[in-house]
């Protein structure tokens, strides 16, 4: 008649089905996470390492292949681990020899 508190707790959770949940970006196996803040900073989870680095044009390897950052005295503020952040005056953020096929330039 009574129910436990183990039963009751049980079923008091409610799990979602694990084959409905994705991976947020930036995640290990999930997409790269880029984040830009106007034109003067952008964040990205995922970078695997520079390719290029100049004032004017930052390369990186990204799971998706080659993302590359051109502006005006574009520099470093993070770089630990995946996470990369950079911060001067950002032109254009796009995908070079992307692993699809897509893209490619």
């Amino acid at each position: 008649m009574f129910e436990t508190l183990k039963t009751v707790w049980k079923k008091s959770l409610n799990f979602p089905d694990p084959q409905k949940l994705t991976i947020p970006g930036g995640m290990p196996g999930g997409p790269t996470a880029i984040s830009l803040e106007g034109q003067s900073y952008v964040e990205i989870d995922g970078c695997e390492g520079l390719t290029v680095y100049e004032e004017g044009e930052i390369c990186m390897r990204v799971k998706e292949g080659i993302l590359r950052i051109t502006g005006k005295t574009l520099s470093l503020k993070i770089y630990y681990g995946k996470r990369i952040a950079i911060c001067g005056c950002i032109e254009t953020v796009e995908f070079l020899n992307r692993k699809n096929g897509e893209g490619k330039k």
